[in-house]
């Protein structure tokens, strides 16, 4: 997510779309390479298990717990596809005679800083040792003040204040994923591989239908305005975890 942006943006300047597509695809094949001449993997002790997913899929701290996720990767997702194309919307608005080439690569950078506020965040809430107790309530925390990010984003004309939010939203969405999983982890030590294997599941089933749907309701208005619609995600998600934290 950090490195891609710089990439794309490089081929784009130097290569046709169709060419720098063909050679992200070819990027993409290296780890198969490892993968392929690998012979020794861990053993993992706590792997899913059928039986006991059947058991889980029932219990209240799992199921909200997978919810949770599939807010929080739902959020993640549409972030990710939809910051380049903000940030070109408030380029183009403040510069609209700027080369073409050089705003889409501006505005692939722009990811970039939304993954370093994610790593950002995730490094300085690893260290809070108090996160595993009180946890549920800093995701409540720090998805309000992502929702306040949001609304700022559909507003701002200036770029400078967009490389801003890009990153603060990432500083913010980020500890939400490994903190959930941390919490509901924590009410399940004893089927933790099964328990990530279900509320994981859940999660990508997110990442597969909300950004669509979003991108189906958004058409005809601006990237920015069309931000709005992540609001009721993050509401949610806040009201599972205020939940998860109940259970």
């Amino acid at each position: 997510l950090f490195l891609t942006p710089f990439v794309v943006s490089f081929l784009f300047r130097k290569l046709s779309y169709e060419n720098s597509v063909s050679v992200l695809a070819l990027i993409t094949l290296v780890p198969v390479i490892f993968a392929v001449l690998a012979t020794n993997y861990p053993d993992i002790k706590l792997g899913f298990e059928v039986s006991t997913a059947a058991r889980l899929l029932i219990n209240p701290v799992v199921i909200v717990g997978a919810l949770a996720l599939f807010c929080y990767i739902s959020l993640e997702m549409s972030f990710s596809n939809w910051i380049p194309s903000f940030g070109k919307e408030v380029i183009t608005g403040v510069k609209p005679d700027a080369e073409a080439g050089a705003v889409d690569a501006s505005a692939q950078r722009m990811l970039a800083a939304f993954a370093v506020g994610m790593m950002v965040g995730r490094l300085i809430t690893s260290q809070i040792p108090t996160i595993q107790e009180y946890g549920t309530w800093f995701i409540a925390g720090a998805a309000l003040i992502a929702t306040v990010v949001i609304f700022v984003m559909t507003t701002t004309k200036s770029v400078s204040m967009a490389w801003l939010l890009a990153a603060l939203a990432g500083f913010f969405f980020g500890p939400l994923f490994p903190t959930a999983v941390g919490v509901t982890f924590d009410k399940h030590p004893e089927n933790m591989g099964t328990v990530f294997g279900i509320i994981f599941a859940v999660g990508l089933l997110g990442a597969v239908i909300v950004p669509k749907a979003i991108g189906n309701l958004a058409k005809g208005s601006t990237i920015q305005k069309s931000l709005k619609l992540l609001v009721p995600l993050s509401i949610i998600l806040i009201v599972l975890a205020i939940i998860l934290g109940v259970l």
